[in-house]
Parts: structure tokens; sequence; C-alpha cells
């Protein structure tokens, strides 16, 4: 046989890759088909066989490169071995290994291996492969030869695939223009409009009243905050519509909840009536709107909806190398391909190994150790909240304005400018953004199969918890800076500012940051709202949704509210008018393929009473947050008459979610 060439791998490579990626294809169209079209589709599989093709050539450089130098070495110290007898028994070394470790996956899957017993398996791989290529290393090379002859039409055509991926990915990045409202406002800027207030809707992603000291939290993470507070309407009991960014903030767009604005998932468009938003309605009456995010989850173009906004600003945060990696193709693909990120998914298998094996083991290490004192915190000078008051001072925007800016802190990594680290907690553990990544992942993955945690795993979620508390100072300074700025302008005489939340984020209940789990420190989250000139403050203990917010906004504007609006509008309640209670809704829901509300949870407000029903395994559990404010004590079996009724409650209008669901398919 001939010497194994760079191509001929290459080609070997590049095929293998290209059909593990048709197949996740086939399998990511089953859950975008849920909330986007197959031609929307099409760019993204474009995009991503583009992305595979340029990691298949840097792959095959490194191992081509990587087996020479080894081969050279041997030769050196007078080892004759072959090239391609050394491709052969790498190659073969990689399967065996691969199919150990699947094999203990689906034996074992909560087992863990010792140290000793990894190395014993490795070194009988190792033996196992060098046997294999002694007995069969012309049979192999046979095979290798008649695989590549074989191969060659497939080749072509996942060649051809790609050289077509490219003018795709180029028209819609590059030359198709951006979504264009058709809307033209109804009104110009006439006297009535000069009588309307700006309106200041600041949210921080994953913020969680259960760490604020505004809200009896024992660090003291809010200092500003809790003063602002004392001059304007604090509300203690707002739950969030969901747990994740994009639900969340569709909520806080539309006024509706997830089983009416359908955005079910993390990143997918609002796809019930996308010009039901209150950013449409602000706007067709005179608002001059502007949005400026920093979460690419939250965006207007993520949730389809750009088209209401005169302005729109996205300032992706700098997390670290491989979120960098991401802002990256931010920048360039985001609100243009949809799962432009799709190579860096967290269930993308090829990422899942590079991380586990060459990224975190060889890649990092190296990289912290060169790079120690580069750290990638959050740029002081770079939030969304400093963007608006520059763009502000360059230009002023037409009054009146609806502003939403979206702050990605306190979200993960919780890595904020150096003077705020270590204020909580004075240890050099777990400060830098790629260390906490690992360490987030390696937790939720023994919460995940069931395993105990270490004593110093223990320590780490309180490490972790405390740096959380960090970054929410840091963002406790960003927003008095925000406000001073306002001051200066004097906005604050005419604007109408409330600060929230989009979700918390958790460190109990076995789970860390804000997974698919239904406790408050993930729901419950911070509402204040300040009129302009307001000076008094006020305290309301109320139960409130998300979906009040956007109601309250148009009704502080002086727009009537549309009637799709889910929500209550806050301002009787602010003003001391009559406002009666009214159960709150909290979910994370899924569809089944009959487009149907059959899997996540639910849960449901009365009074003190929390119920939550967990659909797939029709189970409930009952708490009374005023006696039981950690949820630990299920009460549906102790209290049946009162977890019953809920339960019906909470099933009548499921149901009734269904039907509507049903009616738009």
């Amino acid at each position: 046989m001939t010497g194994i060439t760079f191509w001929q791998l290459f080609r070997l490579i590049f095929v293998l890759f290209s059909m593990f990626l048709m197949g996740d294809a086939f399998y990511r169209w089953d859950g975008f088909s849920y909330y986007a079209s197959f031609a929307e589709f099409i760019p993204a599989v474009a995009l991503v066989f583009i992305q595979c093709s340029l990691v298949t050539v840097i792959f095959t450089i490194i191992l081509w490169l990587a087996l020479k130098l080894l081969y050279y070495v041997c030769t050196l110290f007078g080892f004759k071995i072959e090239f391609d007898h050394l491709l052969q028994y790498s190659g073969i070394f990689v399967f065996l290994a691969a199919v150990i470790w699947a094999g203990k996956q689906i034996a074992l899957p909560l087992q863990q291996t010792p140290l000793l017993i990894k190395l014993i398996i490795l070194i009988a791989a190792a033996f196992a492969s060098l046997m294999f290529v002694k007995i069969f290393s012309d049979l192999f090379s046979r095979f290798f030869q008649i695989l590549q002859e074989r191969i060659t039409p497939i080749v072509w055509l996942f060649g051809a695939l790609v050289f077509l991926s490219i003018p795709i990915v180029s028209y819609h990045t590059w030359l198709k223009g951006p979504e264009k409202s058709a809307l033209e406002r109804s009104v110009t800027h006439h006297e009535s409009v000069k009588n309307m207030p700006n309106i200041i809707l600041v949210t921080f992603d994953a913020m969680t009243t259960r760490d604020m000291s505004l809200y009896g939290y024992h660090r003291e993470t809010t200092p500003f905050i809790t003063e602002w507070a004392k001059g304007a309407s604090l509300f203690t009991r707002l739950e969030a519509s969901s747990t994740f960014t994009t639900p969340t903030t569709a909520s806080l767009m539309t006024g509706k909840r997830l089983w009416s604005h359908l955005a079910w998932y993390q990143a997918s468009p609002i796809r019930n009536k996308k010009s039901e938003n209150i950013a449409h309605e602000l706007r067709k009456d005179g608002y001059y709107t502007m949005a400026y995010i920093g979460n690419p989850n939250a965006a207007p173009e993520t949730l389809g909806i750009a088209g209401d906004f005169d302005k729109t600003i996205y300032l992706p945060a700098n997390k670290g190398f491989l979120h960098n990696f991401h802002t990256t193709l931010s920048y360039i693909f985001h609100g243009k391909i949809r799962l432009y990120d799709w190579i860096l998914l967290e269930d993308f298998y090829p990422t899942i190994l590079f991380r586990k094996y060459i990224y975190d083991q060889i890649f990092m290490p190296i990289y912290t150790k060169i790079f120690s004192g580069k750290r990638d915190a959050f740029d002081r000078d770079n939030t969304p909240l400093d963007k608006f008051i520059s763009d502000f001072n360059n230009e002023a925007p037409p009054e009146p304005f609806f502003v939403w800016i979206h702050v990605f802190p306190p979200h993960s990594p919780y890595f904020p400018p150096e003077s705020f680290q270590g204020m909580f907690e004075p240890s050099q553990r777990l400060r830098g953004a790629d260390e906490q990544d690992e360490t987030l992942k390696q937790i939720k993955g023994y919460f995940k199969k069931g395993l105990t945690i270490t004593k110093g795993d223990v320590q780490d979620i309180k490490t972790l918890r405390a740096r959380y508390n960090e970054h929410i100072l840091f963002c406790d300074k960003e927003f008095e800076d925000f406000i001073e700025n306002l001051k200066t302008k004097n906005l604050l005489e005419d604007s109408l500012v409330i600060l929230s939340a989009d979700h918390g984020e958790i460190f109990e209940h076995n789970s860390l940051m804000h997974e698919e789990v239904p406790y408050e420190p993930v729901v419950h989250i911070p509402l204040i709202i300040k009129e302009p000139n307001q000076r008094e403050g006020k305290i309301f203990n109320n139960l409130i949704e998300q979906i009040d917010i956007p109601a309250t906004i148009m009704d502080f504007s002086g727009i009537p509210g549309p009637s799709w609006l889910e929500g209550r509008s806050l301002m009787p309640l602010i003003h001391g008018n009559f406002f009666p209670q009214s159960p709150a809704f909290a979910m994370h829901l899924q569809r089944s393929q009959s487009h149907q509300i059959t899997h996540g949870f639910i849960s449901v407000y009365e009074g003190d009473y929390k119920l939550i029903y967990y659909i797939d395994e029709n189970r409930s559990l009952l708490f009374n947050l005023k006696e039981d404010p950690d949820e630990m004590n299920n009460l549906f079996l102790k209290e049946p008459e009162t977890g019953r009724r809920l339960l019906a409650f909470l099933k009548d209008h499921l149901k009734k979610a269904n039907e509507r669901i049903k009616g738009t398919n």
C-alpha cells in the first residue's frame, strides 16, 4: 500500500463529520420546527456546514502534524514504525476508548470511575489497539483504500453542499436587508404627545430578590437601589413568567403568558401575533422606541419584533475565551441567521467532546497560565446602561421615548470588574469566567445524575454565590451611575423609571443558575417603579405577575391598553385605588408532536399558597410561602382541599390554552 496522504485523511474526516451533521440537522429540525419555518432553517444548516468544514480542516491539520511529530520522535529513538500503521493504531485506539466510554455511560451512568481504573482501561485499550494493528494491518490497509474509492461520490456531494452554502450564508448575512417595519405612526409629535412621560425600563438578567439586600438579604448587595427605592413604589411579590430569558422577555414585551405568545424556548421568536407588543403600540402613538440589549436571547431580533423599535443596540457581554468566540459569531450573524451558534450548543456532541477532553484538559490550563493576569471581566464602561447615556450625549432621542435596557450582569459568569471581586469572599477561588463555567457545569452534572456532591463542591457553591453577590453589587453601582446621569440631564422630571429582571438565580434545591426549576429564587424577581419627580416611597405586598409590567407601562403612557394584554395595570394600586386579588402563573413549557402542552411545569399562586404541577409526571407540590419561604414542606397531601382546588383551576387554564394553541396550528 502507498502511504496515506493528508488529502485522504481529510476526505475521511470530512465525510464522517458531514454524515454526523446531517443526522444532527434532522434532530434539530424536530425542535426548530416548533418556533420557526423551514426557510429559516436552511441558512442555519448552510452556516453550520461551512463552520464544520473549517473545523474539519483545522482538526485534520492538527492531527496530521501530531502524528507526523510522533512518527519522527519514534524514528529518532530507533523505533521502526510505518506512518500508516501509526495512523491505524491511533484510529483504533480512539474507537476502542469511545466504545468503552459509551458502554460505561449506558451500564453505569451514575458510577464515578477511580483514576486508577481509568488508567488500567486506557493501558488495556492501548495494548489491544497494538495487537489489532499487528494482526490486521494489511486488512486495514486494503479496507482504507477501498473506503477511499467508495467515498469519492460522497465527498463530492458534501463538498457541493458546502459550496452551495456559501452564497446562502452570504445573502442572509450581508445582502438581505434587515427586517423593516410596515408600521407608520398614526400621530405626529403634537401637543398631546408632549404630555406623555418618557418610559425607561431597565431589566437585569438573572437578578433574584433572594440575594438583594433591598429584599432582606444579609449581604449589602444593593445599597444604592435600597436608598433609591425609598422614594419609589416597591413591589415585594412579583413572579416571573418563566425561568429563561427569551420566554420572560417575550412576556415583558407582550403582556402575555407563555401559552399565549408561544415563545417557549430559549432564542425562539414570538409565534403568535408578533405585532401585539407594547413597542408596537407605543411607537404607533408617537413614542420613539429604543432597545439596548446585552443578551442575544432578549434581543428584539430574537423575539421577532425588531421592526417595532426605531433603534436597537446589541451589546454582548465579554465572558471568556469560548464565550468571546460566541460573541464574534453573534456580531456577524445575530438577527440574520438562526442557530448561528449551532457548533457551540451544549448538546452538540463534537463540542461536548472538545470541551471535555481538549478545551478543559489541555487548552484552558495553558491559556490560564499564559494569560492569568488578563481576565475577561465585564467592561466597566460598556454596559447597555453606559451605551444609552453615551448615545444620549451624542444625540438626544426625540421625546417622548420608550427605552428598554437589558443588562447582562449579574448573569453567570459572575465576573465584575476587579474592584468588585473579593468583596464578599476574599479568596482567589472561582474568580475567572472559564473556571466558573467549568465548576458550574461539573456540579450541575452531579445534580443531574443524582450523585452526592463533596464538601469541596458545597464550598464551591458558597463561593459561586459570593461571586454572584459581588456581581449584583456591580449592577447596583452601574444603576447608581445611570440614575445620576439621568439627573444631570433633567430626565427624571418627566420620565417613568422601572427596574426589574427577566428571571432570578438559584443556589439551592440541588440546582444552580436558572435551570428548569420552579422554585422562588428563579421566579421571584424585583420590581421598583418611580414616577416623574416621585419623592414618597410606597411598599406593596400584593401578588403580581411579570405580565403586569407592560400593562402598567401602557397605562402610564396615557395610551389605552389594548384588549390583548393579559396583565393588569399596577397604576390603580400605586395611586391607592381598588386592586382586586388575582392568581398568578409561572411556567416552563414544552410541546409534543401534537403541538399541545404536554411537558414542563406550571405554578399557580393564590394568596400565600403556591402549587407546582409537573405535567409529564402528573405530580403536584403545594407550599405556603409565608410559613415556608424555602419551599421545603410539601402540603399537597396535608391540605388536600386547597391542593385539589388549585390543581383543578390550573388544569382548567391549561386545557383552554391547549384549545387556543390547537386553533393556531
